[in-house]
């Protein structure tokens, strides 16, 4: 994708037939960063974000950010294995962000997850700063899916 845009390419589609997507989200974040202190919030995410990142390079799995909706989206080649690497890796975050040291400032964090398996596409979004971000309804409903707060893991 890199080489392409360097080429003067602009659009640059890419689709996924079968992944598992997980989605995870910091349960309450706005108000959580509304009554922190500022500094505290930032080193929090920054180690929870750094777990996350640790956790996607042991299990083999593709990250893709998206800060502001604080959403993590994990894509992974389907399979039975790859199903099961996947909820192995949401089980792996909540033991994480359970065990995670929280500034009294702050409180502790809790994060959903949703799961789900299927297509995507992938895209290179915008010119001056681009970004590559995924689209398309397996995303969505495993983002539909981690917005449940009564569950930890929806699949």
């Amino acid at each position: 994708i890199l080489s392409s845009l360097r080429a003067g390419s602009r659009v640059l589609v890419e689709k996924f037939s079968d992944v598992v997507v997980l989605c995870a989200d910091v349960v309450g974040f706005s108000a959580l960063a509304a009554a922190a202190d500022t500094a505290d919030c930032i080193l929090t995410l920054n180690r929870l974000f750094s777990t996350f990142d640790a956790l996607t390079d042991k299990m083999g799995v593709h990250k893709v950010r998206r800060v502001l909706t604080h959403i993590h989206t994990h894509i992974h080649t389907r399979g039975l294995a790859q199903v099961k690497q996947m909820l192995d890796l949401a089980r792996e975050m909540l033991a994480a962000v359970d065990s995670l040291p929280y500034p009294d400032t702050l409180g502790k964090m809790q994060i959903r997850i949703g799961l789900h398996v299927g297509a995507v596409y992938g895209g290179v979004i915008g010119v001056k700063y681009p970004r590559y971000s995924l689209f398309g309804t397996t995303l969505r409903l495993a983002q539909g899916l981690q917005v449940r707060w009564f569950v930890r893991v929806y699949v």
